[in-house]
């Protein structure tokens, strides 16, 4: 932990709250406790917490606009187009080895690139804190400090900015905040909560998570699977992934700001992230499409062929999925994956497309997931969102006709403490089937990868009646 410029405050606190934590991420459920003993002399001890890694700007709507920008070269970040009293600059930190039989005192200070030239204010609040606060910065000094405010627990905490009024030349440039923590204390101050010597790398995106179906059937030519995306949780640059199979995957997309695809994909058997180096005896080709389907290569986490519709889907509908393998008496281990969508809002099934994948490794679908993924990668501009998925119903059909239901899964993550060291992760069951929530900084991880969720007992006891022969 960096520390740095002791500070000495007698803690005359105006109010002094606990809180607990709610399901909504960065947004706790203050209570009020007004304790006079808490009110003693600290002396604090200053924690770098760069924008670099866990700075966002609100709201984001787009490359063009209010956001984040970055100098991977020196490790910077910094707000860009920042100027009105509505657009929040927010910054996460993580918290551990705070007491649990008392509260916390922080303060934060807002540290900027040079000295100012003028005053101004900025209206704050820390996550658990129900009062916001003042933070006056004066001609001048190159850095402003807020009150003191007492916090109960660890985990994620952010601290949000806005500036009081609008700013006709931008607000002044920052890259960093310090917070500051009882230099006597226990309390340790991270920004992704990585383990030690992982704090320079760079992987804002949030961690994927994945529910891994269980299931002993063999053979099996048919998965279905259905998915809600709850109102409010489907923030830019994420893929919510229904139907994965060892051989590619099925699922939606919400791309850009007014960009939503369908997508379902199939890769080659030969490994390379580059489409164009495939072999023609390995190249994943075309048996047919649907009308409103685009059909292109791709290349970058392997390769192979994706078929897409450009399709506004909406929120608190539930998709249906559907795949199909079927293998080729081809002497080239051929199998053809086909996925179909059914849309609620057009009452009917789509075709996505129907490829065939030669030297495939599987002849049956094997390898079952499904996953929620923010795409936005290094330069996440809005993982401060969690992204969640209502998963559930879903079975499979072997080659005889037979319909099973998958009836156990396993939650996972790409959660790595090198390289994706944050843990905002949670899975397990809601309703009638499964969930995946991910991003938001709502809380460390609170879902064991080992742990397995059996299939709820309100599910469907009845098989999906789908005519296969009338599907397009």
């Amino acid at each position: 932990m960096l520390r740095n410029k002791l500070t000495k405050y007698f803690a005359w606190i105006l109010f002094v709250f606990l809180f607990t934590q709610c399901d909504e991420p960065g947004i706790t459920e203050p209570v009020k406790v007004y304790d006079p003993s808490q009110l003693q002399e600290v002396e604090f001890a200053y924690t770098t917490v760069p924008f670099y890694h866990t700075g966002f700007m609100s709201p984001y709507v787009g490359a063009s606009g209010l956001k984040m920008s970055f100098d991977d070269g020196a490790m910077v970040a910094m707000p860009t187009g920042w100027s009105k009293k509505d657009q929040e600059l927010s910054i996460f930190f993580h918290m551990k080895g705070a007491s649990t039989t008392r509260l916390t005192p922080l303060t934060m200070k807002l540290v900027f690139d040079s000295p100012l030239t003028q005053d101004i204010s900025y209206v704050c609040s820390v996550d658990g804190v129900d009062e916001p606060f003042k933070i006056d910065a004066k001609s001048g000094e190159s850095s402003a400090l807020s009150p003191i405010v007492y916090v109960a627990g660890n985990g994620y905490y952010c601290l949000r900015v806005k500036g009081e009024k609008d700013s006709t030349t931008g607000y002044p440039a920052m890259s960093i905040i310090e917070v500051g923590s009882d230099v006597n204390g226990s309390v340790e101050i991270t920004y992704m909560n990585p383990k030690s010597g992982s704090k320079n790398k760079l992987w804002r995106a949030a961690p994927s998570a994945h529910l891994n179906y269980k299931t002993s059937e063999d053979n099996i030519m048919w998965f279905y699977n259905e998915m809600t995306i709850p109102s409010g949780t489907d923030p830019i640059h994420t893929y919510y992934m229904a139907n994965g199979f060892s051989e590619g995957y099925f699922g939606i997309q919400h791309n850009e700001m007014n960009e939503w695809t369908i997508l379902f994909s199939v890769w080659s058997s030969f490994t390379t992230d580059d489409p164009t180096m495939i072999p023609s005896e390995y190249e994943v080709k075309m048996v047919k499409k649907g009308s409103l389907t685009t059909v292109s290569s791709f290349g970058g986490e392997g390769s192979g062929k994706k078929s897409y519709i450009k399709k506004k889907w909406k929120q608190d509908q539930t998709y249906k999925f559907l795949v199909k393998a079927e293998p080729l008496n081809d002497g080239k281990n051929s199998v053809v994956f086909t996925g179909w969508i059914y849309m609620p809002e057009e009452n009917k099934w789509f075709l996505l497309a129907s490829f065939e994948k030669p030297h495939s490794k599987e002849s049956s679908l094997k390898g079952l997931y499904s996953f929620v993924e923010d795409f936005g990668h290094a330069h996440s501009q809005n993982s401060n969102h969690y992204r969640k998925a209502l998963l559930g119903n879903t079975w499979v059909c072997k080659s005889d006709g037979s319909w099973k239901p998958i009836v156990k899964t396993t939650v996972g993550s790409t959660f790595n403490a090198d390289s994706q060291p944050r843990q905002d992760i949670q899975g397990g069951i809601e309703g009638a089937g499964w969930y995946l929530k991910t991003g938001g900084f709502f809380a460390d991880k609170v879902t064991d990868s080992k742990l397995e969720f059996d299939r709820p007992s309100s599910a469907p006891k009845t098989a999906p009646s789908i005519d296969f022969d009338a599907l397009p």
